[in-house]
């Protein structure tokens, strides 16, 4: 039930276009795609800040995410034509996935792409951690433990 309030309450900050404040922790960050998906589980979305993946940095803007074989995901953005293709591996969770979403891991100000689920089921793709993402997250529990002990 607390997990449920935290959900809604993050939800109707981002509606209103406010963050909560991230002090050494990180919040992920769930995109729904309402704007097009085919049935090969291609996606088209718009997302609003910066990311990176594996490594590679992407700026705000309009993106295709496709499976790329049994454990790839491609990432292309629309306007340059950018890419990326990265190994994952399977994530499943108990209910079906309504609509396909991004999950984004966000430390600060810097977001990084964690999960793709790109059709309507019970199993997405889990993209490995970068060494930025691993050092961004050694940092901020460096920085939450240093302040659970004062």
């Amino acid at each position: 039930m607390k997990c449920m309030k935290y959900v809604a309450m993050m939800v109707m900050l981002v509606a209103i276009g406010c963050t909560p404040s991230l002090y050494a922790q990180s919040n992920d960050v769930d995109l729904m795609i309402a704007e097009a998906w085919t049935l090969t589980g291609t996606v088209r979305t718009n997302i609003p800040f910066a990311f990176s993946v594996a490594d590679k940095k992407f700026e705000p803007g309009s993106y295709s995410i496709s499976r790329n074989g049994e454990k790839a995901i491609t990432i292309q953005e629309a306007s340059t034509k950018a890419v990326v293709v990265v190994l994952t591996n399977a994530v499943s969770v108990a209910p079906n996935v309504t609509a396909p979403k991004l999950v984004f891991h966000r430390y600060g100000d810097k977001y990084f792409l964690a999960q793709a689920w790109l059709r309507e089921s019970d199993a997405g793709r889990q993209l490995f951690e970068s060494s930025e993402e691993k050092r961004m997250a050694r940092d901020y529990r460096q920085v939450a433990s240093d302040h659970a002990g004062k």
